[in-house]
């Protein structure tokens, strides 16, 4: 069930500026704990800044990263989204296995290759587990699977889904949003 009925605005499929699909290589995670986000007064679903207390970087290779969410509808209750993060990872090291054993009640944000229309990067970055995080819900390693590599499967707790399918980061243009995001790694 929708707590709002009807649509807001037009919606526009754009011929001049089509989607691309997928995600660049480099994808920022952080924990929960400690994190702050200036949202619009207008649009609930736009933050103008987001801070994390600690911000890592993870480099994926081509689709070895893919973010997204699924609509939870219900007649009792307002509708939600799980929201879903999916990885690949290559290092085999003690200090990997204890960071990914450790993963969980993140933030992602993840950079489509899409940058929005004319490039200003309205939509490029999507915000992931804020409002109740992620956490691991699959994470295997078969030496004589996928290379021997972990894949791992966060998503949001049953129940606790948020009620945003997720969040746009976006302040001014593509590199000012990018820039206050690399600027905390």
């Amino acid at each position: 069930m929708s707590c709002v009925k009807g649509i807001g605005q037009d919606i526009i499929n754009d011929c001049a500026h089509p989607p691309i699909a997928g995600l660049e290589r480099v994808i920022f995670i952080g924990p929960r704990a400690g994190i702050s986000a200036t949202k619009s007064a207008t649009n609930k679903n736009l933050f103008s800044l987001i801070t994390f207390a600690t911000l890592y970087k993870v480099t994926g290779y081509n689709k070895s990263t893919n973010a997204g969410f699924d609509l939870v509808v219900s007649d009792t209750e307002p509708n939600r989204y799980t929201q879903f993060l999916s990885m690949v990872f290559w290092g085999v090291d003690a200090d990997t296995v204890k960071a990914l054993n450790d993963l969980n009640d993140i933030v992602v944000v993840v950079e489509n290759v899409n940058k929005g229309v004319n490039g200003n990067g309205n939509g490029t970055f999507e915000v992931y587990g804020y409002d109740t995080g992620l956490f691991k819900t699959s994470f295997t390693k078969r030496s004589n699977d996928n290379g021997g590599t972990f894949v791992m499967e966060l998503g949001s707790r049953e129940g606790q889904a948020p009620t945003r399918s997720h969040y746009v980061l976006h302040n001014i243009d593509y590199a000012t949003t990018y820039g206050a995001l690399e600027s905390q790694t």
